[in-house]
């Protein structure tokens, strides 16, 4: 569980400002490991370094579900039984 927001920038992290920059970016929704700032800074070395705000958030009235690797595009859905009527 992300315990906190913070800024990842390659290897470091570092406290995430009260009204960060997000001018242009988009959400992205990362759970268990790929929220931890060990994985993120792994899977980040090979890519231009960029600060990567990262902001704790609850997601409520949805399951989560391991899905292995697929070539369709997937999104996180309400499941049957807590679908509003």
């Amino acid at each position: 569980m992300l315990l906190r927001s913070f800024v990842q920038d390659g290897d470091r992290t570092h406290d995430l400002p009260e009204a960060p920059d997000l001018v242009g970016r988009r959400p992205l929704l990362a759970y268990g490991a790929n929220a931890s700032p060990l994985v993120l800074a792994q899977k980040l070395a090979p890519l231009p370094r960029q600060p990567l705000p990262v902001r704790r958030a609850a997601l409520a009235d949805f399951d989560v579900v391991y899905s292995g690797p697929t070539s369709l595009p997937t999104a996180p859905t309400r499941p049957p039984s807590r679908r509003r009527r």
